[in-house]
């Protein structure tokens, strides 16, 4: 089994070799009983990245409640989160969709003979690649930043976590809970 998820898109394979590292997309290669490892692995990975994410943004608005300033800026996080977890539900529940749209089209892309048809592929593909490399260099970069900057009692994303994050091991696991799905 290859370790590497080969498109003629390079952004599409960055894309997909991350999603299946992360266990949101499945090879085709699996057997059932791997398929079944990675499935329950991708919910753990949805439940801890994201669902927990908006669990402690929920508790950090019903913690400010009447505070409008505060309660903006973690409605504007919590919305994101929503955001995102109705585009990684969508990922999970219409895999098989998704994957024969992405396999059918590379099928076309890597058949295209004309010079026409080379020339758009080199155009999106290079267009995408930027894309990802400027994304992925503001994320980088914006963690970067949040870790070298003052640490004080509180965090850069508001949160109410179920334990006292400003003690440790609370305080780490917090840390490492924003910055990971951050990345992601």
């Amino acid at each position: 089994m290859a370790f590497f998820i080969k498109n003629k898109m390079f952004g599409l394979t960055i894309t997909l070799n991350t999603l299946s590292w992360a266990g949101l997309i499945m090879r085709d290669q699996y057997t059932k009983t791997q398929r079944i490892i990675v499935r329950v692995y991708a919910w753990l990975v949805f439940l801890y990245l994201f669902v927990a994410a908006a669990c402690v943004q929920i508790a950090d608005i019903i913690d400010i409640w009447g505070d409008i300033n505060l309660m903006a800026e973690t409605a504007l996080l919590l919305f994101m989160e929503f955001a995102v977890i109705s585009k990684i539900l969508t990922l999970l529940l219409r895999y098989d969709r998704i994957m024969e749209i992405i396999n059918g089209t590379e099928e076309i892309l890597y058949f295209e003979n004309g010079l026409e048809g080379q020339r758009i592929i080199a155009s999106v593909d290079k267009e995408t690649t930027r894309f990802l490399q400027f994304n992925s260099a503001f994320v980088v970069l914006s963690t970067t930043f949040w870790f070298m900057g003052e640490h004080s009692s509180t965090f850069f994303i508001r949160a109410k976590y179920p334990f006292n994050e400003l003690k440790s091991p609370g305080y780490e696991f917090a840390l490492i809970h924003q910055v990971s799905s951050t990345y992601l």
